[in-house]
C-alpha cells in the first residue's frame, strides 16, 4: 500500500532539476504547472469483514470483493516561457521531448513579443511515468 502512494508522487526536486539542466540558455520558463489524473475511488470490504456468499441451488459458494479502481487519465504539464524566438521555441520543444517521463509534447501557442525580445510559449506535455 506505501509503496503504491510514493510511487505515484511526483518528485518535485528531480523534475526541478531536469529542467534546469534541458532548458535552453536563450530561453527561460514563466509559469509551471502540473494538472493530476482524477482517481475514482471505490468501496473495498476491510479484510476482517467477510463478503457475502451466495448459495445456489448445487450448494457452492461464490464469494466477491470487487478491486479498487485504477487511475483514470492523464497528468498534464504546461509550460510558459520566453525564447529568443521561433527557432528558441523549437529547441525548448526538442530538449523537453528528450525528457523520459513525458511525451506528447505539443505547443499550444507561440506569439512574438512587441518590443522584438523573442517569443513568448505555451507547451503542454503528457506525464508519463514521473520522475
Amino acid at each position: 500500500m506505501i509503496a503504491n502512494v510514493t510511487s505515484s508522487r511526483m518528485n518535485w526536486d528531480r523534475a526541478l532539476n531536469e529542467f534546469a539542466r534541458i532548458v535552453p540558455t536563450d530561453s527561460f520558463l514563466t509559469s509551471l504547472s502540473f494538472d493530476a489524473p482524477v482517481q475514482t475511488a471505490s468501496i473495498v470490504a476491510p479484510a476482517a469483514v467477510p463478503t457475502t456468499t451466495a448459495t445456489d441451488s448445487t450448494g457452492s459458494t461464490d464469494s466477491t470483493v470487487t478491486p479498487p479502481a485504477a487511475p483514470v487519465g492523464s497528468s498534464t504539464l504546461n509550460v510558459s516561457g520566453t525564447a529568443s524566438g521561433t527557432v528558441g521555441v523549437a529547441r525548448v520543444m526538442d530538449r523537453f521531448a528528450l525528457v523520459p517521463w513525458l511525451s506528447n509534447v505539443a505547443l499550444v501557442s507561440a506569439t512574438r513579443n512587441g518590443d522584438g525580445s523573442g517569443s513568448s510559449f505555451n507547451l503542454t506535455a503528457t506525464v508519463s511515468q514521473e520522475p
